[in-house]
């Protein structure tokens, strides 16, 4: 089990690096433009555009990662009353319920793509950009979604098993 959650993690931190790149490209093409425009009286033309992909795969890439490290938001109302050994269980429950909503988010995603891969969908915009490539990183990322929700179920599984329930183990200091 650990050489899965070694794997599905180790994708993970790599869509993270991929959406840490994504957003100093993102920035450095905004600021190449505001320079353009402003000592140059001239536009990129792709700047708008380029830096809307860019935000879509900075979310899709980053999801896992934000996940991984739990820096999404959630609800912890439940959480709080319960005892360290039923806060493991219902987080089983929870990753489950990730699992399954990322599972179909991934598989539509993947057709939402597939339908712009064969009617080759292009680009409104001056750079005709075939919008298959920008569209392939949400079913990507939602996959690395899927492959962490398991990770995540695995080590709670394990957690269990070796009688881990203690909660204050997992948490960082940021999160009191």
């Amino acid at each position: 089990m650990e050489k899965i959650i070694n794997v599905f993690e180790k994708i993970t931190d790599t869509f993270a690096k991929l959406a840490g790149i994504l957003m100093i490209s993102g920035m450095l093409l905004v600021l190449s433009e505001v320079l353009m425009r402003t000592l140059l009286k001239k536009t990129l033309y792709v700047a708008e555009e380029y830096s809307a992909f860019f935000m879509l795969g900075i979310s899709f890439l980053g999801f896992a990662y934000g996940f991984k490290e739990k820096s999404h938001v959630r609800m912890e109302f439940i959480h709080n009353i319960l005892n360290d050994k039923k806060r493991r269980y219902l987080d089983v429950i929870c990753y489950t319920v990730v699992l399954i909503l990322f599972v179909l988010i991934t598989y539509y995603s993947f057709d939402f793509f597939m339908d712009a891969l064969i009617s080759k969908q292009r680009s409104m915009q001056v750079s005709k950009t075939l919008l298959a490539i920008p569209k392939s990183i949400m079913p990507i990322g939602s996959l690395a979604v899927v492959f962490q929700s398991i990770a995540e179920i695995l080590k709670t599984i394990l957690k269990i098993k070796s009688g881990n329930y203690e909660y204050i183990k997992d948490m960082e200091l940021s999160e009191f």
